[in-house]
């Protein structure tokens, strides 16, 4: 199958049931991504469907945010393996939660949130590729490296990298950012 789309999915909170507004900061820092790299992926053929949790927070071992994303995946009636997930922060678990939908190609995980002892079920024969500013004290690197070693133990495919000096917000490397969600995208197209 074709690689159709590539899904932002921001990030949250650990507790929140607010819903998500247009103008919170996780769906900002989203679409700062959308505006650098858009033009460049619709080029490319590939849908930017947009993408928002109804809800600000992961709440309940994240119930209502992965069926949120699950609804997302299939609303897009895509087939197997043509979409890719591009997930901040709570995104970026939501996203390796849903890893194993038959839609998804891959998983780019920014800053991504692991939990000591995240569930890996759906990692198997994926391909996550997943990098980690190691000044973020949020969602802190040594545990995402730590999920890493685990989903390639539980037979995903992993690149893990760290990248010096940058925080949670991937502010301050942000050219290094696209770089790597492009990088990204074409990785797993040419692998398609």
């Amino acid at each position: 199958m074709t690689i159709s789309s590539v899904l932002f999915v921001h990030g949250g909170r650990e507790v929140g049931y607010n819903p998500v507004g247009r103008f919170d900061a996780p769906v900002l820092r989203m679409e700062l991504f959308l505006a650098a790299l858009g033009r460049g992926l619709k080029k490319q053929g590939l849908a930017l469907p947009r993408f928002r949790f109804s809800v600000q927070g992961w709440n309940e071992d994240g119930v209502s945010a992965i069926a949120d994303l699950r609804r997302a995946i299939e609303a897009l009636g895509i087939d197997d393996h043509s979409v890719i997930l591009v997930g901040h922060s709570m995104g970026g678990r939501t996203s390796l939660r849903l890893a194993g939908h038959a839609a998804v190609a891959g998983v780019i995980g920014l800053a991504p949130w692991c939990p000591e002892g995240e569930p890996l079920a759906e990692v198997s024969g994926k391909r996550l590729i997943l990098a980690h500013g190691t000044e973020d004290v949020t969602t802190l690197p040594g545990l995402s490296a730590e999920l890493a070693e685990r989903a390639r133990d539980a037979g995903a495919n992993v690149t893990h990298t760290l990248v010096p000096g940058e925080g949670h917000a991937l502010l301050k490397r942000q050219g290094w950012w696209n770089q790597f969600i492009l990088d990204g995208v074409a990785e797993l197209r040419a692998s398609d």
